[in-house]
């Protein structure tokens, strides 16, 4: 009886535990889009975050919404890797993978290769 009874429970507190669990609502479509949405931000690679650490390099919310602001005029003009500077700060980025390829500052060399636009916001 002991046996039945701690089965009997273990299902209790599974089934407690399913109705907790938060489930999706919508289509798999729906589901997927949301989070794609969520994931769109602009991403650092390894060496932009390098340079970021290592050129002290600071970029404020403001800024980050300035930039996104840039990166969609750079997808509107057909830019595929831009410049864009922002106040001291200069990003270079690709377009197609939303991904900040470098970071470079005031003090820097000012040398920049292998971009199709520039822009300044």
């Amino acid at each position: 009886m002991k046996i039945v009874n701690g089965i009997n429970q273990s299902r209790n507190i599974v089934n407690n535990i399913n109705k907790q669990v938060d489930k999706p609502e919508g289509s798999f479509k729906s589901i997927l889009n949301n989070e794609i949405d969520k994931n769109s931000g602009l991403q650092f690679s390894k060496h932009a975050n390098q340079r970021i650490l290592n050129r002290d390099i600071y970029i404020s919310k403001e800024q980050m919404t300035r930039v996104e602001k840039g990166v969609s005029l750079a997808k509107e003009k057909g830019i595929k890797d831009t410049l864009v500077l922002v106040d001291n700060i200069a990003l270079v980025i690709n377009i197609n993978s939303n991904v900040v390829v470098t970071a470079i500052n005031k003090n820097d060399n000012k040398i920049f290769t292998n971009i199709d636009g520039a822009i300044v916001v």
